[in-house]
């Protein structure tokens, strides 16, 4: 006796289990990035490296760093009618998986515009190395705003009529010019920072589009 086959099982028995899937037919816009494993401190042996490589997964699907991207372009429709929606809605459109064992990540989004999907795609990247930069700035970005409070009290009291002693005064003013020799580095030191992320390949239009 004939068994009648379900539609919705006849599709993906002719073209596979991604044929009914939406997103398996969507553009998909993709691009790999890869962390500088030597730049980063602690990174030194496979368990390690496997950690910080599942943590950058991580954050690179954060909400942080999509938020970025949403802010960025502006970015609602097709991922949500406001901002925040967008953001959630943006998770949902986001790939991100390790190649291989490397310390290589490709980023992947998803969307029926095939050049929504290449901009974001790169919006995501570039998102995740201004958060990456951000993180390694902050400790020099602590340090110089309690050098520049340090500065400004001693400007005060330089500046105070009542400081009449000579000698308490020069010792202040040598102190000032140690804090400024120590911002001057400071900002240096900051300013050649690299990051421990790179592009390696940015998103292309899908292919098909």
């Amino acid at each position: 006796m004939l068994r009648t086959i379900p539609c919705v099982v006849l599709p993906v028995l002719l073209f596979g289990p991604g044929c009914c899937d939406p997103s398996a037919r969507a553009p998909r816009a993709t691009g790999t990035l890869v962390l500088e494993t030597e730049a980063i401190e602690g990174a030194v042996d496979g368990a390690a490296i496997d950690a910080l490589v599942a943590t950058e997964i991580q954050v690179i699907q954060s909400e942080d760093v999509r938020r970025r991207v949403v802010d960025e372009y502006a970015l609602l429709e097709p991922f949500g009618a406001t901002e925040e929606e967008a953001v959630v809605g943006l998770a949902g459109a986001l790939e991100v998986r390790r190649v291989d064992e490397s310390t290589v990540v490709e980023v992947a989004v998803i969307a029926e515009d095939p050049q929504l999907a290449q901009e974001v795609c790169n919006g995501v990247m570039v998102a995740y190395l201004e958060h990456r930069m951000d993180l390694r700035r902050r400790p020099f970005d602590e340090q110089l705003d309690w050098l520049m409070v340090q500065l400004s009290d001693l400007d005060g009291e330089l500046a105070d009529p009542a400081l009449t002693d000579a000698g308490e005064r020069a010792q202040k003013q040598a102190l000032r010019d140690q804090l400024v020799e120590r911002v001057n580095a400071a900002s240096l030191e900051a300013t050649l920072l690299d990051n421990d992320a790179r592009v390696l390949e940015y998103c292309l239009m899908p292919k098909g589009s």
